[in-house]
């Protein structure tokens, strides 16, 4: 018997080396204005994207498209998807580095990647916000904590959690700025 078991296993292991791991993308055809960020790592004890979570979007059909309407039905420019049928929102992209791993299938589309184990494909809406009239984006500038690239932190009517490109203009319009900057959604 222990021979017949031993044979079986190195059959069926044979077998299995013959099969090619299917490689899945993210979605490629997304809504205007979002773009796949990365993979990035995620934990239960530590969440990449903790603004908001739900795990059924809608079971069985999950895709990237279902969870970006989702969160930005919500407000959030952030989505990601995990482990196939999980949708996470957020207000900005994670500051680690990428990584690989996203490769489960969507739970609603067999032919993309939504995450993985502990893994988390983003996308983010990366359209600038053209700023109240008057104002002019300049882009989006690297920042560091010694060298910042506006020297001044200034506060604003209602404090950081009523902050919006056009209140943090009209503050640092009225004191006589010429520039001004927000970051991490609660600075400028």
């Amino acid at each position: 018997m222990h021979y017949i078991i031993s044979l079986f296993l190195l059959a069926h292991s044979s077998f299995a080396a013959t099969l090619a791991k299917r490689a899945l993308a993210p979605d490629s055809t997304l809504p205007s204005g979002r773009e796949y960020s990365e993979c990035y790592t995620d934990s239960v004890y530590s969440r990449t994207l903790n603004s908001d979570f739900v795990f059924d979007v809608g079971i069985n059909t999950l895709t990237a498209d279902t969870c970006i309407a989702y969160c930005s039905s919500m407000g959030y420019p952030v989505a990601g998807t995990e482990y196939a049928a999980e949708c996470f929102c957020g207000t900005g992209i994670p500051l680690q580095t990428g990584t690989d791993g996203c490769n489960m299938a969507c739970a609603g589309d067999s032919t993309l990647a939504c995450g993985g184990p502990d893994r988390l494909s983003v996308y983010a809406n990366f359209a600038t916000n053209p700023g109240p009239e008057g104002w002019a984006s300049l882009g989006c500038y690297t920042d560091n904590v010694q060298a910042r690239t506006l020297a001044n932190l200034e506060q604003v009517a209602g404090g950081t959690d009523a902050l919006t490109v056009a209140l943090c203009t009209t503050t640092c319009g009225n004191l006589g700025f010429t520039y001004a900057g927000v970051e991490y959604a609660g600075k400028r």
